[in-house]
């Protein structure tokens, strides 16, 4: 799996088990004893998409996109070279000997789940399929001025903390990687002064600017992408809006379209409700394997659960796990009508209000209701 953004998905990893140790050992589990089986979460990447990709049982390779941490060139919004460079790492990563059938999904929420789909757009020859979270539609009529109205809520609060973090040493662990000698990055923070402005560029218009809006518009190069896609997102989405379910009907030479969505909030991609979900897509479009997961996933799940949203949360069974072959795990799969709706999410459990998750009367045999 790959992950790209321009947030810190290449930052050096934290101890979570540490981090966690009280909530662990209620559960009577020892962190130093853990880490001799589940290292990576010992050395946990930065990004949940990272983190429950490597949980899962598949390789992640996480980098900054250019003009960010330490990655070398200058910043600015999926212009195309970031797309370029998007299509470089799918193709290097894909050519390890270490990567099954030299074949990459992406994952990632939010931005990293944004940068799928520009991505996605380039064709890279190895990309298996993308699964992005919590993305939107139309970037500049979608988010950054729905109605015509500059979202300075979030859209340009947003824009000016990616572009200060993109300063020089702007994420603050590139310090700690040239203290310990790594000149690359050290000569990399040189080209931030090239970084462009977005937020300033973004003011500066009093229309839609065609001729700029359009490329970072992904409901009109939907078309371009042509990997099976799982999407998934909140319609009540307090960040990215609610339009991202707009997306549907605009790829049309995807072989696959799965659409996931919910009343919740914008890290809601990452719940029990939809990671099982998520599971069954990766493990069948990408990994060629019938779904699973992993045992000790299921054991963590609820310290992990608790840590995001609030609420010690189960995982949900993978659905398609029974079948005797991957190719019938994927028939029923595709059999499957292709829209799941959550509707009253957070009425899961009384017990833990507000924890995503629709409610036990929803639930059908295949699991919560498809469209």
């Amino acid at each position: 799996m790959v992950e790209y953004s321009g947030y810190d998905p290449a930052r050096p990893g934290t101890n979570l088990l540490e981090d966690n140790a009280d909530k662990l050992a209620e559960l009577g589990l020892n962190p130093d004893e853990l880490c001799k089986t589940l290292e990576f979460l010992c050395n946990a990447p930065a990004q949940p998409s990272s983190t429950i990709a490597i949980a899962m049982g598949y390789a992640v390779v996480a980098v900054n996109v250019r003009g960010t941490g330490c990655s070398g060139g200058a910043y600015d919004y999926f212009e195309p070279l970031q797309v370029l460079d998007g299509y470089d790492v799918i193709e290097t990563v894909a050519a390890q000997d270490w990567v099954y059938d030299h074949k990459v999904g992406m994952v990632g929420l939010s931005y990293p789940g944004i940068s799928q789909l520009f991505v996605a757009r380039s064709q890279p020859p190895s990309l298996a399929a993308i699964t992005p979270l919590s993305v939107m539609d139309d970037t500049v009529r979608g988010t950054l001025t729905p109605g015509g109205i500059f979202n300075e809520g979030f859209a340009l609060t947003w824009a000016d903390e990616v572009l200060g973090k993109a300063e020089p040493y702007g994420q603050g662990w590139e310090q700690e990687l040239v203290d310990d000698g790594d000149e690359i990055c050290e000569e990399n923070q040189q080209l931030r002064g090239q970084n462009v402005d977005v937020t300033e560029r973004a003011l500066s218009y009093t229309h839609y600017p065609k001729e700029l809006g359009d490329w970072y518009n992904p409901s009109l190069f939907g078309k371009d992408i042509t990997v099976p896609i799982f999407l998934a997102g909140s319609f009540q989405d307090e960040q990215t809006g609610g339009r991202f379910a707009r997306l549907w009907g605009k790829f049309p030479n995807s072989p696959l379209v799965r659409l996931s969505m919910w009343n919740g909030a914008h890290a809601d991609g990452y719940a029990p409700m939809n990671l099982s979900e998520w599971k069954a897509f990766l493990d069948l479009y990408v990994a060629d394997q019938i779904p699973s997961m992993p045992p000790m996933l299921n054991l963590l799940a609820p310290v992990l659960m608790d840590e995001v949203f609030g609420a010690s949360l189960a995982l949900e069974p993978v659905p398609y796990s029974e079948y005797p072959s991957v190719e019938e795990a994927r028939a029923a799969y595709e059999a499957e009508k292709p829209v799941r709706l959550v509707l009253e999410s957070g009425a899961a459990d009384p017990e833990q209000p507000g924890g995503p998750g629709g409610p036990p009367s929803t639930a059908s045999t295949s699991g919560l209701p498809r469209m």
